[in-house]
């Protein structure tokens, strides 16, 4: 079963994420960010109703909102090539995998703040790398 965009929303919210990676059996197939729900999302100049805005994510699968084949890093790369990575394309998270291409966590926005905070003597709430956010999963289908 695909996951759609209004599902793939509730679950961002449940989850508390702003990043689903998008699993084609074990490989990394895609990142949904909250920003491409954005997107896709009649505007509210268009269409007032927030649920009527939600209808319309239903109808379209996350493989259709994606950003497909995106930018991974190697558990075992310094934190410097996930971090450049986000910075010079302007991307909010950066999976990551194990030497056999299986998803292990994700460096996120928030993994980068908890860092700093760390390295300001302030103790984040969660561990930073090399520990990262796990990472919510959604998987597509075939055709």
């Amino acid at each position: 079963m695909q996951m759609n965009g209004y599902e793939a929303a509730k679950m961002m919210e449940k989850e508390g994420v702003r990043h689903l990676v998008v699993l084609d059996g074990a490989r990394v197939a895609g990142v949904l960010s909250d920003r491409d729900l954005r997107a896709a999302q009649p505007s509210m100049l268009l269409v007032k109703e927030g649920s009527m805005r939600n209808k319309a994510l239903g109808v379209l699968h996350v493989a259709e909102m994606m950003s497909e084949a995106p930018f991974i890093v190697d558990e075992d790369a310094p934190a410097e090539v996930a971090l450049r990575a986000m910075e010079q394309r302007k991307i909010g998270c950066v999976p990551v995998v194990d030497h056999q291409g299986a998803l292990v966590g994700i460096v996120t926005g928030m993994d980068v703040v908890r860092l700093a905070l760390g390295l300001l003597g302030k103790t984040p709430q969660r561990p930073v790398f090399p520990a990262l956010t796990p990472a919510p999963t959604t998987r597509i289908t075939k055709r």
